[in-house]
């Protein structure tokens, strides 16, 4: 009887022990994924996070912290894949259906996006009924306007495109803030992944080319201590920067996470015949007390020095909101006048941020997420006619893109401009970082247009294409990386080069071509691709109930 109950407690242990190493597992995910979100490491966040919620499947918060953080960080499709299971728990997490569609539309998948949109619009049954309204409405305009958008591009290429500048070598971290100081010499602001400051470089373009950036030289060390975004006067006598008393910086304020979490103030150097002073606080009317202040842009008209930027201070429209006060150029000193709002025709109850005024064509740039957009922050313009702002327009492409564009500023020559964006523009590069692109025209007029079809030879929307390069000697290169939202692809070819295209889709094989004579037409080539749907993988198993979540308004 003895060794019967003695092997009975040892079937009792080989039971459980898996499940209490499981549960031991998960905590310790779970306890990682936490302390990377106190500390801001929201990749590392959403990665613990996800595998803690895939191994214990009765808990779907676990999944909606990891679709949470990927999207802090920036990574939509990730996002979007753990959003998509949790559509079922409306009840639990209210705003999971449209932070889903809002993950599929900031991937450039339109289609799939305005569906989901809808979806969410239909089944939601909440309190804020006619602000999700708005909004739904708003963000389906959007992606409706992006087809627009790529199916003008088809049919009539500006010749403007956006090239990816050099970063610093060996460097993981997002360069945004472009500084235009001459044709030939661009500042941007840099900050390296793990730390909490940014540092000023500088990059030459000597030839056609752009040089590899260097670390800029000068401004005094004080002035890189808690450092993000900076702009100097145009006579180069004056610098004004930002700082944050907080760990995040200011470009995380408008791409990762709200503007009210950091405390931002507007600082200002003055250039001598011994350098640069050290940075001082501008008043307190201007760094308001409790607020962000952040993105200064400086400009010169009619003997007055003005001073656009963003700020989340109490009065504005919601969010950051843009702003401008002015000195008298003759003035010693950094009294500015009270800012004023810039009005309703420029801000939203989102974000505006990153102003640039370009005086001479009075149109002012910023980057919002409150208007028609085409994924998350694009690039706006307004014009001022006497002192009164004009209707805000969209840039469109090249300017924008589905994810984050931000700190756009016109080139010196005119038809030239800068701008950071995360966007993606090859197959190993994520939209984890910000990167510094010059808009620029392109120059060849070869083109490549094709379409993708699935087996009952309709468009197939959603799907990626890679434009390959065969160099001389037999490698391969990828050199573009292409959205076809609506199935419908166009790239621009170099004369003389060797090309391949790869059309690929989640549930769907691969398909590749090479570009030949048979594909020739007039303008270059014309290819139609076709994709076969893999087979229909088991649907995932019903999640248990949990407790609920509360609601938010969108």
């Amino acid at each position: 009887m003895v060794k019967m109950q003695t092997a009975y407690r040892c079937i009792i242990w080989a039971l459980c022990l898996p499940l209490a190493l499981f549960g031991q597992d998960t905590g310790q995910l779970v306890s990682r994924a936490e302390k990377a979100w106190a500390a801001g490491r929201y990749l590392e966040a959403a990665e613990n996070f996800e595998r803690a919620g895939r191994l214990q499947t009765d808990r779907p918060i676990l999944l909606n912290k990891a679709a949470e953080a990927y999207y802090l960080a920036r990574n939509y499709e990730k996002a979007a894949d753990c959003y998509r299971p949790l559509r079922q728990y409306s009840d639990r997490y209210p705003l999971t259906g449209l932070r889903y569609a809002r993950a599929l539309k900031q991937s450039g998948r339109y289609p799939e996006a305005r569906e989901a949109f809808r979806h969410y619009l239909s089944a939601y049954k909440g309190e804020y009924q006619s602000t999700v309204e708005t909004v739904v409405a708003l963000e389906i305009q959007g992606c409706d306007w992006a087809l627009q958008q790529a199916n003008d591009t088809l049919t009539n290429p500006s010749f403007l495109t956006a090239i990816p500048l050099p970063t610093p070598e060996k460097a993981k971290g997002n360069a945004f803030a472009p500084i235009a100081f001459s044709s030939e010499v661009l500042y941007f602001s840099f900050n390296v992944e793990g730390q909490n400051f940014a540092s000023l470089w500088r990059i030459n373009r000597p030839s056609a080319d752009w040089a590899a950036p260097i670390p800029a030289s000068g401004l005094p060390a004080e002035a890189g201590r808690n450092f993000s975004s900076g702009a100097f006067s145009p006579d180069g006598q004056r610098y004004y920067c930002v700082q944050c008393l907080d760990a995040q910086l200011p470009e995380n304020a408008v791409s990762k996470s709200p503007a009210d979490r950091l405390n931002c103030k507007i600082l200002a150097l003055r250039k001598t015949e011994n350098g640069w002073t050290n940075p001082e606080p501008l008043r307190d009317y201007v760094n308001w007390p409790g607020s962000t202040n952040l993105a200064p842009a400086i400009v010169h008209e009619n003997g007055q020095e003005l001073l656009f930027f963003a700020s989340n201070r109490p009065g504005g429209y919601g969010g950051l909101d843009l702003y401008v006060c002015e000195r008298p150029l003759a003035a010693d000193d950094f009294d500015f006048s009270l800012p004023r709002n810039l009005g309703a025709l420029v801000n939203t109850a989102g974000d505006e941020t990153t102003p640039f005024f370009d005086s001479a064509a009075q149109t002012l740039f910023f980057s919002s997420n409150g208007w028609l957009s085409m994924g998350g922050y694009d690039v706006f313009r307004s014009r001022r006619d006497a002192q009164t702002w004009g209707p805000t327009e969209n840039m469109g492409l090249p300017w924008n893109s589905p994810a984050d564009d931000l700190w756009y500023v016109p080139g010196p020559e005119g038809h030239r401009g800068y701008l950071s964006s995360n966007r993606r523009t090859s197959a190993d590069q994520s939209t984890l970082y910000d990167r510094i692109f010059e808009i620029a025209p392109e120059q060849t007029r070869l083109f490549l247009s094709g379409e993708v079809i699935d087996e009952n030879g309709t468009l197939l929307p959603g799907c990626l294409i890679g434009l390959y390069e065969q160099s001389p000697d037999g490698e391969i290169q990828l050199v573009q990386l292409q959205s076809a939202a609506d199935g419908r692809f166009r790239f621009r070819l170099l004369p003389g080069s060797t090309y391949a295209v790869e059309a690929s889709r989640e549930g769907y094989r691969t398909a590749r071509a090479t570009l030949g004579q048979p594909n020739r037409t007039p303008e270059g080539y014309a290819l139609t691709l076709l994709l076969r749907r893999l087979a229909t993988p088991a649907p995932p198993a019903q999640v248990p109930a949990e407790d609920k979540g509360g609601e938010k308004a969108p």
